[in-house]
């Protein structure tokens, strides 16, 4: 869950753990750490996707916005994968790995809001263009 770390930091990390501790944080990673980021991101997608082709048309460019929740999910995905080699590694070290890693991490945490904000908008939008009108005459 941390924004930023170094190689050091990652490393650090494992040698706390000790074995036990690092054969938990690789079924963390594999399992529940994999599975989330892949249904926020399916989820995410899907209901963009759902009212941009309803707010807009198919070939319109904003339609290619549907694919931020995908690319931070995916990016999610391969940060844990590559966190998992290099425990898996341990007490050696790939240190381009775990770079790669936080720039994953960045990836992640910068599309995510961006996409949380997109949704939220795209929602609130459809609803207004969707609102019912006033069954109370206007008096002029």
């Amino acid at each position: 869950l941390r924004a930023s770390f170094t190689p050091d930091d990652a490393y650090e990390l494992f040698t706390a753990l000790g074995p036990a501790g690092r054969r938990a944080y690789l079924f963390l990673h594999l399992v529940p750490d994999s599975i989330f980021p892949i249904g926020y991101a399916l989820t995410f997608a899907f209901i963009s996707a759902w009212f941009l082709v309803r707010l807009l048309p198919l070939d319109h460019r904003l339609q290619w916005l549907s694919l931020i929740p995908l690319i931070s999910g995916l990016a999610d995905v391969i940060e844990n994968l590559s966190l998992v080699i290099c425990n898996l590694v341990y007490p050696g070290r790939i240190d381009w790995l775990v770079q790669f890693a936080h720039l994953l991490t960045k990836v992640k945490f910068g599309l995510l809001p961006i996409g949380l904000v997109f949704l939220t908008i795209i929602v609130v939008v459809r609803f207004i263009r969707k609102r019912p009108a006033s069954n109370v005459p206007i008096v002029t």
